[in-house]
């Protein structure tokens, strides 16, 4: 199975050149990431990708309240915390992190739906990701608008490549009722 990538200097790009389109196996795509050419997913809307959150503004000092997001995505989710997959890049304005969980899968529609009823609570879930024609930067990666990386904490790269679904991976829905949550098929 093939993937692309995209090689970023800043987010004035056309996303159809050619220049800045990577293509190849996983594996392939998997070996481009040991450099840092700004490397980016793009996001649509009928693709099914890893559960992800994009976290931005944690204050400095704000490492607990990552962990109680955590602890909360576990119960919630219905998932082992260790799997539930981090970055961090540290900012002057404070930490920002991408968290996956790879064991659930959603389309975009039902990761904001998602993303909606948990920034009720921890409002530093930047709900923007989630748009069709969306970048999403990839571990270790930086460019000229976003000098500092996201370096991974816990997990692999393979995690982090949304598109990547494990074969166990359970699917979520939203499920219809008074108080709609996603659930695990």
């Amino acid at each position: 199975m093939t993937s692309q990538i995209y090689k970023l200097k800043n987010y004035e790009v056309k996303r159809n050149d050619p220049k800045i389109i990577v293509k190849g196996s996983y594996k392939e795509i998997l070996t481009s990431l040991n450099e840092n050419k700004g490397y980016h997913l793009i996001l649509y809307d009928d693709v099914n990708y890893n559960l992800f959150f994009d976290i931005d503004k944690v204050p400095l000092n704000g490492h607990q309240s990552i962990y109680t997001f955590f602890e909360s995505l576990s119960e919630e989710l219905n998932v082992d915390i260790t799997d539930i997959k981090y970055t961090e890049s540290k900012k002057d304005s404070g930490l920002s992190y991408h968290v996956v969980i790879p064991s659930l899968n959603a389309n975009l529609k039902t990761q904001l739906h998602l993303a909606k009823q948990l920034k009720t609570n921890f409002d530093y879930i930047d709900l923007d990701v989630y748009q069709n024609n969306r970048f999403f930067r990839l571990p270790n990666q930086t460019l000229k608008d976003k000098p500092l990386p996201h370096l991974i904490i816990n997990g692999i790269m393979s995690d982090f490549i949304l598109d990547l679904i494990q074969q166990k991976s359970e699917h979520l829905e939203i499920e219809e009722t008074k108080k709609t949550k996603p659930k695990a098929r």
